[in-house]
């Protein structure tokens, strides 16, 4: 999808609607659009997404660099996004956030 289908679609709907994305079975709370991607040469949006309390599914979320080197895990995503923010403005190098779920203990 491209950001101008995106945008057709949305401006179609009530402006405070909350937004959730469906990933795998679970509806994840959309909490940040990173536009950190994007450059003169084109690039990508990436939209961010968190697990609501009280999800079956527990997670960490893993910082890594450019060169696929982990930098981090951290409990909850806004931690992870500051430190991949952080990184970024002190190297120029982008760093990914992966969600990493662990299967629920019974």
């Amino acid at each position: 999808m491209k950001v101008k289908e995106l945008i057709e679609q949305l401006r179609e709907l009530p402006p405070n609607l909350p937004v959730y994305v469906w990933v795998d079975g679970e509806r994840l709370k959309l909490t940040m659009v990173d536009d950190s991607f994007v450059n003169d040469a084109g690039g990508f949006v990436e939209l961010n997404a968190e697990a609501e309390s009280g999800s079956s599914w527990p997670s960490v979320y893993i910082l890594t660099n450019h060169n696929g080197r982990e930098l981090g895990t951290f409990d909850t995503l806004k931690e992870a996004q500051a430190e991949a923010k952080f990184y970024t403005e002190q190297t120029g190098n982008p760093a990914f956030i992966d969600k990493d779920l662990k299967a629920p203990a019974y």
